[in-house]
C-alpha cells in the first residue's frame, strides 16, 4: 500500500541557475518563438539523457524549475549586443513560460547568490520527497553550490538520483566531488562559455583595457566615468584626471575685476606708467 502510494505521480525535477546556465543566443535572439523552442529542447535533453541511463520512465512528468536575475541578464545581453533591446529578452522568457505547464522560467530578482539560494532551498525540500524520482542540476559554472551538495553525495542513492548538465565548465572542486555521477552536455542549446560585455569609452576602467567579461547575467551595468566638479580656481594650474593618454591642463583664471567709477558712473582707467 505504501509502496502504491510513492508510485503515484511520479516526476523529475530539474534546477537551472538561469544566471550561469544561459541558453544560445539564437534562442534569446527569437524571443518568443525562441523561448518556447528552448523549453521544449531542454525538456526533450533531459528526457533522452535519463532514457539512455535507465533513469526514465515515459509515465514521468517532468518539471523544470529555472531561477536568474531577469532585469540583470536583460541589460547584459543587451551590452554584449546579441539583442537590440532587452525587450526582446523579456519576450524569450514569456515564450518559456508558455511552452508547457510544468516549466517555468523565474526572476529571482537581483539580490546575490538569489537563484543559488532558491535552488538551494528547492532542492532542500524534493531531495526526500518520494515521488521525485530524479533531480538533474543545471548549476555547472557555480562553485558556490560545492559546499552545499558536498552532505548530500556521501547519502545513499544520491548517484543514482542526481545527476547534471553541464554548460560552463565545471569548477575543479566541483568535478572532484561529481565524479562518478551523471553528467551530460546540451551543446547546441546551452552556451559554454559567459557572456563579454562590450564596453564604450565612456565606461569606467574597463574602457582603458580589453573588454571586460559579464559575471554572467548578473553583471550590473558598468557605469560612465565623470568628470569631478570643479573646486574655485587658484593661483595654481587647475589639473583634471587622466582619460586615456591626455592629460587636459587649465590656466589660472583672473575671477575678480577692480573697475574704478566717477561720480556719473563713467570708468577712470588707470594711469598709464611712462618711460
Amino acid at each position: 500500500m505504501l509502496q502504491e502510494r510513492q508510485d503515484r505521480k511520479p516526476f523529475v525535477l530539474v534546477l537551472l541557475d538561469g544566471d550561469n546556465t544561459l541558453f544560445c543566443d539564437r534562442y534569446v535572439q527569437a524571443g518568443v518563438a525562441g523561448g518556447s523552442e528552448a523549453a521544449a529542447a531542454l525538456r526533450d535533453v533531459i528526457k533522452t539523457q535519463l532514457l539512455q541511463a535507465k533513469r526514465f520512465k515515459q509515465d514521468w512528468d517532468i518539471c523544470i524549475r529555472a531561477y536568474m536575475n531577469a532585469d540583470g541578464l536583460a541589460r547584459t545581453y543587451r551590452r554584449c549586443g546579441i539583442v537590440a533591446g532587452e525587450d526582446t529578452f523579456r519576450d524569450f522568457v514569456r515564450g518559456f513560460n508558455k511552452a508547457m505547464s510544468l516549466v517555468e522560467l523565474i526572476d529571482a530578482g537581483d539580490d546575490k547568490e538569489a537563484a543559488d539560494t532558491r535552488i538551494q532551498k528547492t532542492f532542500e525540500i524534493f531531495y526526500p520527497n518520494q515521488h521525485c524520482k530524479q533531480l538533474v542540476l543545471a548549476v555547472s559554472g557555480d562553485r558556490s553550490y560545492t559546499g552545499f551538495l558536498r552532505p548530500y553525495v556521501s547519502s545513499e542513492g544520491f548517484e543514482d538520483r542526481v545527476s547534471f548538465v553541464e554548460a560552463l565548465p565545471f569548477t575543479r572542486d566541483m568535478v572532484d566531488l561529481t565524479t562518478s555521477i551523471l553528467k551530460f552536455r546540451a551543446p547546441t542549446l546551452l552556451r559554454n562559455d559567459k557572456l563579454v560585455v562590450i564596453t564604450q569609452p565612456s565606461d569606467s576602467a574597463a574602457s582603458q583595457s580589453a573588454p571586460s567579461t559579464g559575471t554572467y547575467a548578473t553583471a550590473v551595468a558598468l557605469q560612465c566615468q565623470t568628470i569631478p566638479a570643479a573646486s574655485p580656481v587658484t593661483a595654481r594650474a587647475a589639473t583634471l584626471p587622466a582619460y586615456g593618454n591626455t592629460t587636459q591642463a587649465f590656466l589660472p583664471l583672473r575671477t575678480s575685476y577692480s573697475i574704478t567709477r566717477n561720480a556719473h558712473g563713467e570708468r577712470i582707467d588707470e594711469p598709464v606708467p611712462s618711460d
